[in-house]
């Protein structure tokens, strides 16, 4: 259940928590742009860039900030740019993207919403935050449910909206 809700963490948060590595990932150009856009944030290293299958000199291209952008140099110029040539699913790149260890409160918000998702299962026993009290004998209880434990959507919300860095 925990990989599964570390799994939804990322794709609402729209970025790697857990560093890891992805190999020949492709991507089309246009071929107006200098810049592409990795799927996977925040960049950490590129290790090879090909076009139409040619491994690219490392000069010839540099890595942006973490968002996940790299640019194309022109013959390793660092003061010019090229478009990345027109092409579809032509761009071969293999890079890491991630954090080497997982921020404090992301680990927290994943832990508590695996718990919360727990406790929504039969297995659970449906009784995690517990939102009134048995009255008397026939009386009811009401128990908090629904897709994000309290406060966790509030650090995620955080991270959303955090510059990469």
């Amino acid at each position: 259940m925990l990989l599964g809700v570390s799994a939804r963490v990322q794709r609402y948060i729209r970025r790697m928590v857990i560093e890891d590595t992805f190999t020949d990932e492709r991507y089309s150009a246009a071929g107006n742009d200098a810049r592409l856009v990795l799927r996977r944030r925040p960049l950490t290293a590129v290790t090879a860039v090909r076009v139409d299958g040619v491994v690219q000199n490392a000069a010839t291209y540099e890595r942006g900030d973490a968002g996940g952008l790299l640019y194309r140099r022109p013959t390793g110029d660092v003061y010019g740019v090229d478009p990345w040539p027109e092409g579809f699913r032509h761009i071969g790149v293999d890079y890491s993207a991630g954090y080497a260890s997982v921020p404090s409160d992301l680990e927290q918000a994943t832990v508590v919403q695996a718990a919360f998702a727990w406790k929504q299962t039969k297995l659970g026993g449906n009784r995690i935050g517990d939102r009134g009290t048995v009255l008397d004998a026939g009386g009811s209880a009401q128990y908090l449910t629904g897709a994000w434990a309290p406060g966790v959507r509030e650090t995620l919300d955080h991270w959303v909206h955090r510059e990469l860095g």
